[in-house]
C-alpha cells in the first residue's frame, strides 16, 4: 500500500502487528466502556489451571483473623484496565466450571466477615498483580480476561510458564488477533492513516527503461 522512497524505510511484520494490535485495542476499549463486547468470546483469553498457594488473610488486608485464603503463585500482567470500570475480567471459575466467583476487594471482604455472611468462599480480587480466592480448599482456578498486550506471568515461585502461555520468540503475525470481525476494517484503516502520515508516496516511474527511477 505504501511505495517507500528509501530502502531504509522497512515496514516489518512485528511493527505492523504492533500497530494493528494497538489500533484494535483502542477500538475494543471504546466499546467496552460502552458496555459492549463483555459477553463475546472473541476478545477474551482463558487461563486454565492457574496454580494457587495458601496465604493468610492478613497478607492483603488488616482484618485480624486466623482464616486462610488462596493466592496465585504467579503475578498476572496485561489485563486491560478501564479505570473507573476496573479490570476487564469476564469471570473466575473453578476448574470444572461449576462455580463462578464474585468480584470483591479486600475492604469489601472485611465487611463480609464482620457481617458474618454464611458464604465466605465465593469471592476473588486482583491486588498487586496477584489473584486472590477466598476458598482455601482450591489448588487451581480458571480466569477469563481480556489481555491487551498478551498474557505475562512473573514471580519467584511462578511455574505458570510451563503451561505454554508465553512465547517471546513467536512471530506476532502467528499469534491470535483478538478483535471482533466488525472492528477489523476500522483497525486496518487506522493503521493505514497513521503510517500514511509518516511515509511519502513515491511517484511511479513512467519510463520503461528497466531502471527504477521512482521519486
Amino acid at each position: 500500500m505504501f511505495k517507500q522512497v528509501s530502502a531504509d524505510s522497512v515496514l516489518t511484520d512485528r511493527m505492523l502487528a504492533s500497530e494493528l494490535r494497538s489500533a484494535a485495542a483502542l477500538l475494543i476499549r471504546r466499546d467496552l466502556l460502552q458496555r459492549k463486547l463483555w459477553n463475546t468470546p472473541t476478545i477474551f483469553s482463558v487461563i486454565r489451571c492457574l496454580k494457587l498457594c495458601e496465604v493468610p488473610l492478613s497478607e492483603c488486608c488488616s482484618y485480624t483473623s486466623p482464616c486462610l485464603i488462596r493466592r496465585s503463585q504467579c503475578k498476572i500482567s496485561g489485563i486491560a484496565d478501564l479505570g473507573t470500570f476496573g479490570l476487564v475480567v469476564q469471570g473466575v471459575f473453578t476448574i470444572d466450571g461449576r462455580k463462578k466467583f464474585k468480584e470483591a476487594s479486600p475492604g469489601r471482604y472485611e465487611n463480609i466477615l464482620r457481617l458474618d455472611i454464611t458464604d465466605k468462599k465465593s469471592f476473588y480480587w486482583l491486588l498487586d498483580g496477584y489473584l486472590y480466592i477466598t476458598d482455601p480448599d482450591l489448588e487451581a482456578i480458571n480466569i477469563i480476561a481480556y489481555f491487551e498486550d498478551g498474557v505475562r506471568f512473573s514471580g519467584e515461585s511462578c511455574t505458570c510458564n510451563d503451561n505454554g502461555n508465553q512465547n517471546g520468540c513467536a512471530n506476532p503475525l502467528d499469534e491470535d488477533f483478538k478483535c471482533p470481525q466488525y472492528l477489523v476494517e476500522s483497525a486496518k484503516q487506522m493503521v493505514y492513516e497513521k503510517l500514511g502520515r509518516f511515509f511519502k508516496t513515491s511517484l511511479a516511474d513512467a519510463v520503461s527503461n528497466e531502471i527504477d527511477e521512482a521519486r
